[in-house]
């Protein structure tokens, strides 16, 4: 790869940071601090260690489009998950293990126990959504890559 080829990659990454910057702040209100800060309720210590809010329905509430329809399930799946014991509490999961975890959580029917909570819980930890113009650049980033 010469120089002048470096420094257009570059660009282009620099570009596609940009636009991604861009997607993520029109899909969030970053003046309202409490929208993302509501979000702390996916930490797996405070689960673990029992300070977790009594509710989430306020977080629903934030996120229209990515909570379910019945608002009151969603909250009665966490306040079963608020009431389990956890054996180890010492353990530090990321988000991503610990609420992986929960899905494979089965009732007696071998039904999934917390469906709704496990479904808004993965559609916020997947934000922000990829958006076409961010694709558009990674692929015209991907064109210019070689296998060196």
């Amino acid at each position: 790869m010469n120089e002048m080829e470096i420094v257009q990659f570059k660009e282009k990454c620099f570009l596609f940071y940009m636009e991604s910057a861009k997607q993520i702040k029109q899909r969030f209100c970053f003046n309202e601090k409490q929208r993302l800060k509501c979000l702390k309720f996916m930490n797996p210590k405070q689960i673990i260690e029992k300070h977790a809010v009594r509710t989430i329905a306020h977080v629903a509430v934030q996120f229209p489009g990515l909570c379910p329809e019945n608002i009151t399930e969603l909250d009665r799946e966490w306040r079963l998950l608020g009431n389990m014991t956890f054996t180890d509490k010492n353990v530090d999961p990321t988000p991503q293990e610990f609420w992986k975890h929960f899905l494979s959580f089965r009732k007696k029917d071998q039904s999934p126990m917390f469906p709704l909570l496990c479904e808004f819980v993965r559609k916020l930890l997947a934000l922000p959504h990829s958006s076409a113009n961010v694709e558009r650049l990674f692929s015209a980033i991907n064109i210019m890559k070689t296998s060196q």
